[in-house]
């Protein structure tokens, strides 16, 4: 895989998140997208479940997203995300700081969609925050994310495995690893 893809699949995920297709990822999003999860899962707004869910998605925002406002204008644009996650170096960010972003990003979206509180996404949670948090993913991306996040088979998605499938995402070189299928099908 070249460097070339790894920065198709990081404009690919930015172009998934940008739900209002304004170019740019901000804290604002991230409050939305916290309301929006809160809203699917049926959490109170006052809740102990959407404060923990607003605060798992504003520590995603500070710890992986600010870092990446290149500019400084408190939001991040898709050549700065892109950058970031696959800059010249194949991956533009720390290692050590991208493996923190990335472990926080899976124990937010776990925690946030783990409505039984069994520590493990099954298909019904998984699906619920991917129709969230990625809306124009259809039904079957959906569940071939699922399936390609669930590395071990057992019909349910660990945060160890969702951040295994977000780093393998961002800097695998197996052309066509399933973890490629992440945020849907990667247009040429």
């Amino acid at each position: 895989m070249t460097d070339d893809t790894l920065l198709r699949k990081a404009g690919h995920c930015f172009d998934r998140l940008d739900h209002d297709h304004d170019g740019r990822l901000s804290e604002a999003d991230y409050r939305a997208l916290a309301a929006r999860a809160c809203k699917a899962f049926g959490y109170p707004d006052d809740s102990p479940r959407a404060r923990s869910a607003l605060s798992g998605y504003l520590a995603l925002w500070r710890t992986l997203l600010q870092p990446m406002d290149a500019d400084g204008d408190g939001a991040v644009s898709r050549a700065e995300y892109v950058d970031a996650l696959a800059g010249p170096d194949g991956r533009g960010i720390d290692a050590h700081a991208y493996e923190l972003s990335m472990g926080v990003a899976a124990a937010a979206f776990v925690d946030i969609a783990d409505a039984d509180r069994s520590g493990e996404l099954d298909l019904e949670e998984f699906t619920t925050l991917y129709r969230v948090t990625f809306p124009d993913l259809t039904a079957e991306e959906v569940r071939t994310a699922f399936e390609a996040v669930d590395a071990d088979n057992s019909a349910t998605v660990s945060t160890d495995e969702l951040k295994e499938a977000i780093r393998t995402y961002f800097t695998g070189t197996d052309a066509g690893a399933p973890a490629d299928r992440l945020f849907g099908t990667l247009p040429d």
